[in-house]
């Protein structure tokens, strides 16, 4: 849509680092924390790559996107990342095991699940619209101590679509639906 979002996110970022690092050893993979996750649509991934390279030199990225095998090749490194970009068509494996109970180490659960991000950012935040989808259930439950939401559209039809980015964000007392 034009608003900056992607550059404003950016920006966002790279201040961050500058500031306050925040990427662990490569060796804390027991316990691994990492940088920025960014969940976007499949379409934008690419976008998303190439505006992070021309506007921060100094960010390191991975795209967690594609075959199975080149995902699992990233297992290990994946956390040291400053941005870790995604789709929401990984879904299925961010929701396959998670649970409510926090089993933070165990390794039948994916990988971004187990890393505890700085930050979280959901591009096209509308995506997930419907609070009883896969999806939108699986990001709200995602380990962060920082998160953003960025569309252009929040609001489709009707007020109700807004709620599963308010869970996400954990604005109380409003992140429970019956308020």
């Amino acid at each position: 849509m034009g608003l900056g979002k992607t550059l404003s996110m950016i920006s966002l970022i790279a201040c961050q680092k500058e500031n306050q690092p925040i990427l662990p050893s490569e060796s804390d993979i027991n316990d691994p924390n990492g940088g920025t996750l960014i969940i976007c649509p499949s379409g934008v991934l690419g976008q998303w790559e190439q505006e992070i390279r021309k506007h921060s030199v100094s960010l390191s990225v991975a795209v967690y996107y594609g075959a199975v095998k080149k995902r699992k090749e990233m297992h290990l490194t994946l956390h040291t990342y400053d941005i870790v970009l995604t789709s929401y068509g990984i879904r299925i494996i961010l929701t396959k095991y998670i649970s409510p109970v926090n089993v933070k180490n165990d390794k039948t659960q994916s990988i971004l699940v187990r890393i505890t991000f700085f930050r979280v950012i959901l591009d096209e935040a509308h995506v997930i619209r419907n609070p009883s989808t896969k999806v939108s259930n699986a990001v709200s439950k995602l380990q962060t101590s920082h998160r953003w939401a960025v569309t252009g559209t929040p609001v489709q039809n009707r007020e109700l679509f807004l709620y599963p980015i308010i869970r996400f964000l954990r604005v109380l007392p409003f992140n429970k639906q019956a308020v």
